[in-house]
């Protein structure tokens, strides 16, 4: 098998404005030919998710397509 090393932290992601329409992996690689992906800020995988009651209304629904989905959540 693989050896596994550890590095102390734990999985994060870059980020920047270089990422708007690029093809990514799941770890956040790049999968087109636009070359490396310049990081401005690097964001940890496993952060806390926002506070719902503390996030602007939704004023406009985005329909995904699917009903199952469209029926339950509002994505806006």
């Amino acid at each position: 098998g693989s050896r596994v090393v550890s590095t102390g932290r734990s999985l994060r992601v870059a980020v920047s404005g270089d990422l708007i329409g690029r093809v990514l992996d799941a770890l956040g690689n790049p999968m087109d030919d636009g070359g490396p992906i310049r990081a401005s800020a690097y964001y940890p995988v496993d952060n806390a998710p926002p506070n719902p009651l503390s996030r602007t209304r939704i004023k406009e629904a985005f329909p995904l397509g699917v009903r199952a989905v469209d029926g339950l959540l509002t994505v806006g």
